[in-house]
C-alpha cells in the first residue's frame, strides 16, 4: 500500500493465532505539523483470509470491507491503552463510500476520518532496584 507513491514508514500487525487473519496498519509521517506536534496518517485493515492470485501468481490477504469497523478498533485500542489525549471525527464529503481494493475486496465506508491526538509518550523511568546498581 502506497500514499502518494510512498511506502509507510511504520507498519503493524497484531495476530489472531492464524496466519489467515490479522488486524494490519500503515503508518506515513506527513509534511509539516500541527501545534507544534508532528502529523501521521495511517490506513488499517481486518486481513481475514488467504487469497492465491493466479496473475500475480501469489498469495494475499483478502480484507473485511467493513473498514469503518477496523477504524473504530484502532481507535478504541489506543484509548484503552491510554494513548489519546483527544479524539474525534471528521467527514470527508468527497470520499467514495463504497469502491474495490487493488486485490478486488469490496469495501464499504461512511466516509469519516478518525483524527487522534495521542499522548506525549514519558520517559523510561529507572526503578529504585536499576538506581541503586
Amino acid at each position: 500500500m502506497l500514499l502518494a507513491g510512498q511506502k509507510p514508514a511504520l507498519v503493524l500487525e497484531k495476530e489472531t493465532n492464524t496466519f489467515a487473519k490479522r488486524h494490519h496498519i500503515r503508518i506515513w509521517r506527513q509534511s509539516g505539523t500541527f501545534d507544534g506536534m508532528p502529523v501521521w496518517i495511517g490506513a488499517g485493515t481486518h486481513d481475514i483470509g488467504i487469497d492465491f492470485s493466479r496473475k500475480e501468481r501469489t498469495f494475499s490477504h483478502s480484507v473485511d470491507g467493513d473498514i469503518d469497523q477496523e477504524r473504530a478498533k484502532i481507535e478504541n485500542d489506543l484509548i484503552f491503552a491510554g494513548d489519546v489525549a483527544a479524539a474525534g471525527m471528521v467527514d470527508r464529503a468527497a470520499a467514495p463510500r463504497s469502491f474495490q481494493n487493488a486485490t478486488g475486496d469490496h469495501l464499504e465506508t461512511d466516509g469519516a476520518i478518525a483524527v487522534l491526538r495521542l499522548r506525549p509518550i514519558a520517559p523510561f523511568a529507572r526503578t529504585a532496584a536499576q538506581s541503586d546498581q
